[in-house]
């Protein structure tokens, strides 16, 4: 039995989904079996960890930040329906400055809790004033190594808008469970961590390539 809260789409609701998105939203998901299996961690000994490298490289269609939405409301004559139009000629639109942030969440024996990253963090450096198709390079750490139980183990994917005045937004973001997830280049779709409308449905998304076994 699993208690999720429902009220609140954080990462957590969005590793439950992603992993039960695998199976059509129904029936269920069986645990890896160096979880529900004692035996097997007694026959193998240590969990076998895999290094995996992690590349960013670009975006594309990322939301604007939910300060624009707010000017386009004020700007438009009609305050339940936001006027895109208005909204794009606007002179004071704030471009975004994304940059990519990675988490790595994994089971762990001793705390097997899963609301709370490992230690294993990464971020990239952030691009100017481009949230249509933003790149990022090697110079711009944008390549990640990590060592994990690849069974049990999920990546986070957050883009975030760089902002020196306030806490950084959060645009998106996409859980790989690395039990599934295929190598070579891949896009990588976007999902609000909120539920917020800004973010549309398989428009955003992170290309990104994933190489296993180093």
């Amino acid at each position: 039995m699993v208690a999720l809260n429902y009220q609140t789409k954080d990462t957590s609701m969005l590793i439950n989904s992603t992993l039960f998105r695998l199976n059509n939203k129904c029936g269920y998901v069986r645990k890896p079996e160096i979880i529900r299996n004692p035996e097997y961690l007694r026959k193998y000994g240590e969990q076998k960890s895999t290094k995996f490298r992690l590349t960013i490289l670009s975006a594309y269609q990322l939301p604007l930040a939910s300060d624009n939405y707010k000017k386009a409301n004020r700007k438009s004559s009609n305050p339940n329906a936001p006027d895109v139009q208005k909204l794009k000629k606007a002179k004071d639109i704030d471009v975004v400055d994304p940059y990519v942030e990675i988490d790595i969440y994994s089971f762990d024996q001793e705390n097997p809790r899963m609301d709370k990253p490992r230690e294993q963090k990464f971020k990239t450096q952030k691009v100017k004033n481009n949230g249509i198709n933003p790149q990022w390079t090697s110079d711009m750490n944008n390549e990640f190594e990590f060592t994990v139980v690849k069974d049990t183990s999920f990546i986070v994917i957050k883009v975030k808008d760089s902002d020196r005045f306030s806490e950084d937004e959060d645009l998106g973001r996409a859980v790989i469970p690395l039990r599934y997830a295929r190598t070579g280049c891949r896009h990588v779709f976007l999902e609000a961590k909120h539920g917020n409308e800004n973010v549309v449905k398989g428009a955003s998304s992170v290309f990104v390539k994933l190489v296993e076994g180093l």
